[in-house]
């Protein structure tokens, strides 16, 4: 109620009443609100709107958020297979693998030595730095 006496507390008080009511009487009668209703919908079926759009269905389906992850998925996988493809090396000898691990073994007991050889020098070296 307060929303209707505000919006007709904001009518004119000089407005044609009498020519606003027969102009909207003649237009009624001009344009009956069914022909109305049916020329609108008629002109709403023959626009190229996006809910008559045909190919929007399918692009929609195709841009689902599964559809979507799960053709990124697939696409992912085919790279791998084929990153797999190009890096695919035949497998390293056993001979290989142990020669690198017995250097690696080799190098860490040289560098023991020489810590070891370097902690029983330093007295000696100290003393001959320092007398």
């Amino acid at each position: 109620m307060a929303s209707v006496h505000h919006l007709l507390s904001q009518i004119p008080q000089d407005l044609p009443y009498e020519t606003l009511i027969s102009r909207a009487g003649d237009l009624f009668v001009q344009f009956p609100p069914s022909e109305l209703a049916r020329e609108a919908a008629q002109q709403q079926s023959q626009r190229t709107a996006v809910s008559t759009f045909k190919d929007f269905e399918l692009v929609s389906a195709q841009q689902r958020p599964d559809t979507v992850l799960r053709r990124r998925f697939k696409e992912q996988l085919a790279k791998e297979v084929e990153s797999k493809a190009v890096m695919a090396r035949p497998r390293s000898s056993r001979f290989v693998k142990l020669a690198v691990m017995g250097l690696t073994v080799a190098l860490g007991a040289a560098a023991l030595a020489v810590v070891n050889t370097a902690l029983q020098w330093a007295p000696k070296i100290d003393l001959q730095l320092f007398p």
